[in-house]
């Protein structure tokens, strides 16, 4: 198979990686754009990886075709490019329809929207997919768990639940930090806040609504927990991510930057 990014950053990086974990054999194309992530790319898998004179030399080289630019690039970049009905394109810039890309590229054999996230760079974490099409599944599937949406407005949805991953970290480097300030050792506080963190979601694995609306009721009446928790309602601290998803999701609105 033979692999092409339009846009060569971040996101790529974490892409390659996962897949050459999973198939050594694997050909790929990548975007001259950012010189230095795609020189890495090349330096790291030299058997695998080469640059592309330019995007659309990516396309012409690959049967599947990975749009990862950045949304306010994405016409620019993409619509001028010439797409064969042979290609398989998997698109992954927010908010991008895929009515409206398919009005940029014409008829191609697969047309998908995909949101990976960086943990699929190591093969696990949840990919969304819209629409489910077994052979995007199947490609996806390689480097992590495929959750698929039956409608664009699903796909924001789980896309704005995924962009509390910065705020996620920087939740358990505050709880760090408190307990640095406090006198634990830095060493000590970071392993143990990021154990605490695992083991609470090794117990989500497999659990249901009504099991995860237990789960955040389970404290003894007038306790610790039950204090903090109190304490973060009484706050609005708890609301606010909420609050913030909604934003997240108005941001995503289809075609807006």
């Amino acid at each position: 198979m033979k692999f092409g990014f339009i846009g060569t950053g971040g996101i790529t990086t974490i892409l390659v990686d996962g897949f050459l974990a999973k198939d050594k054999g694997l050909d790929i194309v990548v975007s001259p754009r950012n010189a230095e992530y795609a020189r890495r790319l090349l330096e790291k898998y030299p058997a695998n990886v080469r640059i592309a004179t330019n995007n659309q030399e990516v396309v012409d080289l690959s049967e599947y075709v990975f749009l990862c630019v950045k949304p306010e690039r994405a016409e620019e970049a993409i619509k001028p490019l010439v797409f064969g009905k042979r290609h398989k394109v998997f698109n992954l810039v927010a908010g991008l329809t895929l009515e409206t890309l398919h009005n940029w590229i014409g008829e191609v054999d697969l047309l998908v929207h995909t949101i990976p996230l960086s943990f699929a760079a190591y093969g696990y974490g949840p990919i969304v997919l819209y629409p489910d099409v077994q052979e995007a599944r199947k490609i996806m599937g390689e480097i992590g768990e495929v959750f698929a949406a039956d409608s664009y407005e699903n796909v924001r949805i789980l896309q704005s639940l995924a962009s509390v991953q910065a705020s996620f970290y920087t939740l358990l480097n505050s709880l760090v930090d408190w307990a640095m300030v406090k006198g634990l050792p830095a060493d000590v506080a970071t392993s143990y806040t990021s154990s605490l963190f695992l083991a609470f979601a090794k117990t989500l694995q497999g659990i249901d609504k009504e099991g995860l609306f237990n789960l955040s009721n389970e404290m003894t009446p007038k306790g610790i927990n039950w204090m903090i928790k109190s304490n973060l309602k009484k706050e609005k601290a708890i609301d606010a991510w909420a609050d913030s998803l909604t934003l997240a999701l108005e941001r995503l609105s289809p075609d807006k930057d």
